[in-house]
């Protein structure tokens, strides 16, 4: 029971000590990671995968930079690279699904006008053959 306490004390310890090594990540890092995030969890992923995966090259360059150096210009400038990538690859699924559901919606659009004017049609037809009916009754009579 000792020997595993004091395994499971060392290795928080050594947990502990590795954390506190490693310098935090920038601000720019934390939106970088943020926003690859959203665009892997958005349409983004399904709609635009290769922008998607040019955002996650991005991070990955700004996170070697981080570990290289730290809180450095490089890393920031790559973060925001990688930040602009992933917001990217967001708008251009968003544009991608609103240029579908409009064209979807155009189609809906056409269909029904069809429909209403094969029906206008039919109704128009309808009633000339009334008409036709009344003005044969009445030259009859």
């Amino acid at each position: 029971m000792k020997t595993t306490s004091l395994g499971l004390i060392s290795g928080a310890c050594f947990l502990l000590s590795t954390a506190c090594g490693t310098a935090a990540a920038t601000t720019e890092l934390v939106t970088a990671r943020n926003a690859y995030a959203q665009a892997r969890n958005s349409e983004a992923a399904e709609l635009n995968p290769t922008g998607v995966h040019d955002a996650y090259k991005a991070l990955q360059v700004a996170e070697a930079a981080h570990e290289d150096d730290a809180g450095s210009a490089k890393e920031k400038h790559y973060a925001y690279i990688a930040t602009r990538k992933a917001e990217r690859a967001i708008t251009e699924a968003s544009g991608s699904l609103a240029v579908s559901e409009q064209q979807r919606a155009k189609q809906g659009y056409q269909q029904a006008l069809e429909r209403r004017a094969a029906e206008v049609a039919s109704q128009s037809s309808q009633y000339a053959e009334q008409l036709s009916a009344t003005q044969r009754a009445l030259q009859q009579n």
